[in-house]
């Protein structure tokens, strides 16, 4: 589930790193972090227009990491 401490937490961390290899490192680490919060609004989504009938386009807001937002169902 989204937790905006977590991802507030790894921000301050990353900027303050100074060592390039645990930089990226923890760049990844936040990088996946998002990621699992965009899949997991993504899932609700395609509930909710399953549920409820409704079509949602997500291509209109960009790409993440070259993966599309698109629901499809």
């Amino acid at each position: 589930m989204f937790n905006p401490e977590l991802v507030g937490v790894l921000c301050e961390k990353v900027s303050a790193e100074r060592d390039p290899q645990k930089l990226r490192e923890m760049n990844s680490l936040l990088q996946a972090v998002i990621w699992e919060d965009v899949e997991e609004i993504r899932l609700r989504l395609a509930f909710l227009a399953k549920t409820w009938g409704i079509m949602f386009d997500l291509d209109d807001y960009g790409y993440i990491d070259g993966r599309s937002l698109s629901i499809s169902i």
